[in-house]
């Protein structure tokens, strides 16, 4: 279910995951999502520019953000403190 909407086309829902044992369950944090008209290209290209922009997070050694070449800001953990390979990347909303 979309709960919100931002800039650069971003969206936040809430979504569920299924347990080992099969049950369906909310996923405690809402996500957000690339934008359904991007091709996995772009979003391959949008975070390759980002991460390549990419500030460390002071409170966190693996977190960072960048922007895309379209202003996306596109956020993620590296694989190990202040690491070259990101290994979680997500959209960031941000209000239109």
């Amino acid at each position: 279910m979309i709960t919100g909407r931002g800039k650069h086309g971003v969206y936040r829902a809430r979504v569920d995951v299924q347990a080992p044992d099969g049950q369906w369950i909310p996923k405690s944090k809402q996500a957000t999502f690339f934008p359904d008209d991007m091709t996995p290209q772009e979003v391959d290209e949008a975070i390759s520019q980002a991460f390549r922009g990419r500030e460390l997070q002071p409170n966190d050694s693996t977190a960072w953000d960048g922007r895309a070449g379209n202003g996306m800001l596109i956020g993620g953990f590296t694989d190990e403190p202040g690491g070259n390979r990101w290994k979680t990347v997500f959209p960031i909303m941000e209000s239109e």
